[in-house]
């Protein structure tokens, strides 16, 4: 059996996961349209009616939950990184207990090409995480937005 690389013990864990979550109903794929609800003119939004708000809330909520997912996903790769580092750093480094955690990695991966990667996916999964992270808040609030429109078309069709 050939030792894995770093990259391929991520994919591997990543892989796993997918499979957990698929096997417990929590993975989605992202929801269509949702470029074309993102992008309502103000006009556009005050002709809609009830029917199409709550389709549209319905297509946020779903975009919420992928973002969410997303995020998620990102985070536990910057966490596996984080604690293989740490396993690196506690094995390898020669630097005394002053010298601060980010240095010893970068010192170490002059010289470790698995801790080099490692730090590439963990500054990369950061970037991402920094971006998704409030995305998928604000599109649910966007969501109950259309739900509260919903509402009101609805009140104003029935009386």
């Amino acid at each position: 059996m050939t030792e894995q690389t770093i990259e391929e013990r991520l994919e591997q864990i990543n892989e796993e996961a997918e499979l957990y979550l698929k096997k417990i109903g929590a993975k989605i794929k992202q929801p269509e349209h949702v470029d074309r609800i993102l992008s309502i003119s103000y006009d556009v939004m005050k002709s809609l009616g009830y029917e199409e708000c709550g389709e549209n809330a319905f297509i946020l909520h779903q975009q919420a939950y992928f973002l969410q997912q997303e995020l998620n996903y990102h985070k536990s790769r910057m966490d596996w990184c984080d604690s293989t580092l740490a396993y690196f750093i506690a094995n390898y480094s020669t630097d005394d207990k002053f010298v601060k955690r980010d240095e010893k990695a970068a010192k170490l991966a002059i010289n470790n090409t698995a801790v080099k990667s490692l730090l590439k996916m963990f500054y990369t999964a950061k970037t991402y995480v920094t971006h998704l992270e409030r995305l998928s808040e604000r599109t649910e609030k966007m969501a109950n937005s259309y739900e509260q429109l919903q509402f009101s078309r609805r009140k104003l069709t029935i009386n």
